[in-house]
């Protein structure tokens, strides 16, 4: 199995976590905190569909550098894949405010259990 087949398949696991935790677990318990899960179900979700992507086309050598961090997924994603497949420009706002989300509770001091 190539990669990007492996990392489509773990972003539709998670985005399948966060529709869970959403529409059955929520709605259960009714707490709060679930919420950082599904926001980080949804980033990471989002960030693997981007990888995915970025690894497809570079297996169909339509680019010819494959990135290794955050922004440079970005910055390819932005210059290569956004045009090609039609994409809205709000996908990639989306996922730097999901980013945004995510480094702010990693690194908050005070987390509430």
């Amino acid at each position: 199995m190539e990669k990007f087949q492996t990392l489509l398949r773990e972003a539709t696991r998670r985005f399948a976590n966060a529709d869970h935790v959403v529409y059955v677990t929520y709605p259960l318990l009714n707490d709060p905190k679930l919420i950082i899960v599904v926001i980080g179900n949804l980033y990471q979700s989002l960030v693997r569909a981007f990888e995915a992507l970025i690894e497809y086309e570079y297996y169909q050598k339509r680019i010819e550098y494959l990135p290794t961090n955050f922004k440079d997924n970005v910055l390819v994603f932005q210059d290569y894949i956004l045009k090609r497949y039609g994409f809205s420009q709000n996908i990639i706002k989306i996922l730097e405010d999901l980013h945004k989300i995510m480094v702010l509770f990693h690194n908050s001091k005070k987390v509430f259990r």
